[in-house]
């Protein structure tokens, strides 16, 4: 959500409260296997977004007009910016 990807945040916070209704629902009617079966799939929801994340930002990135230029070493993202723009108009 912090890096403005509403869609993809909204809908994985939508399945992960899903899973807990789920959950909630085994754990109501005792049912243990249900809610390890749960936490399981919140489990893979967590990995999988973990493992994507990167390049969701990546594609989102470039949706928004955004080109790679390359990697610059600085203290902070301002500092970043601030060196590429001048590397830049130093050609």
């Amino acid at each position: 959500m912090v890096k403005k990807m509403w869609a993809i945040g909204f809908f994985l916070l939508g399945l992960l409260v899903v899973f807990v209704a789920i959950e909630e629902f085994f754990l109501y009617y005792a049912n243990i296997g249900g809610v390890y079966l749960m936490w399981a799939m919140q489990l893979a929801v967590f990995l999988y977004a973990g493992a994507k994340g990167n390049d969701w930002r990546r594609g989102h990135l470039r949706k928004r007009g955004f080109q790679y230029i390359g990697s610059v070493e600085a203290a902070n993202q301002d500092a970043a910016v601030t060196s590429v723009k001048q590397a830049d108009s130093a050609l």
